[in-house]
């Protein structure tokens, strides 16, 4: 392989491809074209470096093409007095080989510029592929939600015009209930007063359809004055002659449109009430 350090800095001193040719021991031209190709694999940089050498070596031709100089005209040279200068001798370079590395300079620097860009060209491209292929999953997702959520959407309408319906169904219904409470009230109000009450006097209680009954006016006592004085009652125990008056001022309270069948537990209570239950009454 080629030093290619070494071979940029005899291409820059003009060096022919014959000098580096034997300055790296290759034989052949075509072994020195087979070395560049493996040292510059990248073609611009193989473009650059056989412009280079076919630069330098028509360099060499070209002054290998001009005539010499007589001996007579070196002589004459020779004999000539040296010209003596003011002021410092002045070094002139030649302006074409100035310019022209500056160029081959400049084209190394674009070309590595070129390099760079279409390295991160390259990086751009792969991180748009990826990008794209992830945007392009985003919108897929960013459909199905459009979808979902239009789905929904249209549920959520259904639901709503349901729920209305359930909801006017509710108020219908509960007006209907109110309806049929009052109606059932009012049912309840003839039903009673159609019903017989069933009071049943024990010697010591009271029963009114099979429910005993314990809140009992307290006129009954004002009643019981008048029974305990009165003597066709004396054969009545104390316990049955206050039974007797809590029943009678019982039944001043009770509705007076109602039938009612009154039954006692014994005959001596019964005779008892048939005796007074016209004659004592609230005053």
């Amino acid at each position: 392989m080629l030093d290619t350090k070494k071979m940029h800095m005899m291409l820059k001193e003009n060096k022919t491809s014959a000098e580096i040719m034997e300055k790296f021991s290759i034989s052949s031209e075509e072994e020195f074209e087979k070395e560049l190709r493996q040292s510059y694999t990248s073609p611009s940089s193989y473009g650059k470096i056989t412009r280079m050498l076919e630069k330098n070596d028509k360099m060499k031709r070209k002054k290998k093409s001009e005539d010499p100089i007589t001996s007579g005209e070196v002589e004459n040279v020779i004999s000539q007095e040296p010209v003596i200068c003011a002021g410092p001798a002045l070094e002139i370079e030649p302006e074409n080989s100035e310019t022209l590395e500056k160029v081959l300079s400049k084209i190394d620097e674009t070309l590595s510029n070129i390099a760079i860009l279409e390295s991160k060209h390259k990086l751009s491209f792969s991180n748009r592929a990826q990008i794209r292929n992830r945007l392009d999953s985003r919108k897929k997702q960013l459909q199905n939600l459009e979808e979902t959520i239009n789905h929904i959407m249209k549920e959520v309408e259904l639901l709503r015009e349901d729920y209305e319906t359930e909801e006017s169904k509710m108020k219908t219904y509960n007006e209907l209930i109110a309806s049929a409470k009052e109606e059932l009230d009012k049912l309840n109000s003839k039903r009673e007063t159609l019903e017989t009450l069933f009071i049943l006097i024990y010697a010591d209680s009271i029963e009114i359809n099979n429910e005993a009954i314990d809140q009992i006016p307290d006129s009954w006592e004002q009643v019981y004055e008048k029974l305990r004085n009165d003597d066709r009652l004396d054969y009545l125990r104390v316990i049955e002659q206050k039974t007797l008056a809590k029943f009678l001022a019982l039944k001043l309270v009770l509705p007076k449109n109602r039938n009612q069948e009154i039954c006692f537990d014994s005959n001596e209570m019964e005779a008892a009430y048939d005796l007074v239950k016209d004659l004592y009454t609230l005053p």
